[in-house]
Parts: structure tokens; C-alpha cells; sequence
């Protein structure tokens, strides 16, 4: 279907879009050992873009926050965007980062992480929009 690709300048064809924000199946989200001891996650929203909750639980420390997997994989590894959705998260904002690519947990073609460098607040909800991009060859 060529409405689905367009032409590049170097005579090859390119996706025209990896999906829309409002298609696809819901992303699948788990905790990290960051959140700490039972903590609550959910998300809404699908691959390309949503909103993650996290509830931390008790003893909430470093690394990983969350895991978020695709419903399906894309077709390279995307630029994740993630932006403070409530006021804890705007507060606490500098603690939270995606890998960079090349870095151990960087996205790739079916998940990211959201890490934290200093432990977040036990018993305390952050709210954040994520945005995927694919990154063009």
C-alpha cells in the first residue's frame, strides 16, 4: 500500500508512520525494584503514548522504576519522551530518566524503563505522559 510509505531522497521508502497514539493494544506495565515492596503501577494509553501511575510501595530505593512492553514489537529501537504528569512527579522531576541508547536498559524494539537515581517517597503516587518516536535510519 503505498500510502503507507514515502519516498526518501536516497530513492528509499520509509514507514510513513510507526502507528497513531489512539490504535494498537494497550502497553503492558510491571514494577521495578525501585517502586519499591508492593508497590501499585498502571498505565493507559497504547505503545506510541499514554500515562504511567505509580504508587511507590514501602522501601522504595534506585534503578529501575517501571518496565513498560510493547504489544508488539517496533521496528527499531524508539526515543522515548517522558514528561511529569501531577505535582510529586514535577517535584521529584530531576530523579527520573530513560537510558540513553548504548546504555544497559537503553529502549529497544519492545520495551523501556523509567529509572530513578535517588529513591522516590514510600507510599506516594507520580503520574507520568510518555511519547514514542521511532528513530529513522
Amino acid at each position: 500500500d503505498v500510502s503507507k510509505y514515502k519516498l526518501r531522497k536516497d530513492g528509499s521508502l520509509q514507514p510513513r508512520v510507526l502507528g497513531n497514539l489512539t490504535g494498537g493494544s494497550t502497553a503492558l506495565i510491571t514494577a521495578g525494584a525501585a517502586a519499591g515492596v508492593t508497590p501499585t503501577v498502571s498505565i493507559s494509553g497504547k505503545d506510541l503514548g499514554g500515562e504511567i501511575t505509580v504508587l511507590t510501595g514501602t522501601a522504595a530505593t534506585t534503578g529501575i522504576l517501571v518496565n513498560v512492553t510493547f504489544s508488539a514489537p517496533l521496528q527499531v529501537a524508539p526515543t522515548v519522551f517522558l514528561l511529569p504528569a501531577d505535582q510529586n512527579s514535577a517535584n521529584d522531576w530531576s530523579k527520573f530518566y530513560i537510558p540513553a541508547a548504548g546504555d544497559t536498559n537503553a529502549p529497544d524494539t519492545t520495551k523501556f524503563s523509567v529509572h530513578i537515581g535517588t529513591a522516590l517517597t514510600d507510599g506516594t503516587t507520580y503520574k507520568f505522559r510518555y511519547l514514542i518516536l521511532e528513530n529513522n535510519a
